[in-house]
């Protein structure tokens, strides 16, 4: 063969590496995009690139996957929605306290859940992943 055809062949090669690249790099993006919704836009925000944005939410992802996050009871989901509409009809009249109260709540929740509460960044990095991907809310609440 000639070497113009060998030429074509490697321009065609690389052509279609850069397209399968391309392809599967959009396609990341948009699995995170659906996967963290809103979370993939703030942290795109405070990064630099998108390339360290989506890393960052890539590594959130396979952090979550290694917890050993379990669902509540029902027991336990009824007891919290129920202290759940307590904190919640009390916001009107003492919003301070009520708070206070819900912050807490939320706090036990994740602790039954098997969620690591050392850090609170880390717990919202966490919590970014879970409330994307899993069917149920951190605080179930009974319509």
């Amino acid at each position: 063969m000639d070497a113009w055809v060998w030429g074509l062949i490697v321009v065609a090669i690389i052509a279609i590496a850069i397209i399968v690249w391309l392809t599967l790099m959009k396609r990341r993006t948009t699995t995170l995009r659906d996967q963290f919704g809103s979370e993939y836009d703030r942290t795109l925000q405070q990064t630099e690139s998108r390339r360290d944005a989506e890393a960052d939410l890539i590594a959130r992802r396979e952090r979550r996957e290694q917890l050993d996050i379990r669902p509540l009871s029902p027991a336990a989901q009824d007891r919290y929605s129920s202290q759940w509409q307590q904190v919640q009809s009390r916001f009107v009249d003492q919003p301070a306290q009520s708070l206070e109260q819900a912050d807490e709540l939320v706090l036990l929740v994740m602790a039954e859940r098997g969620y690591p509460m050392d850090d609170f960044e880390q717990r919202a990095a966490d919590i970014s992943v879970a409330t994307r991907t899993s069917s149920s809310s951190i605080v179930p609440v009974k319509p």
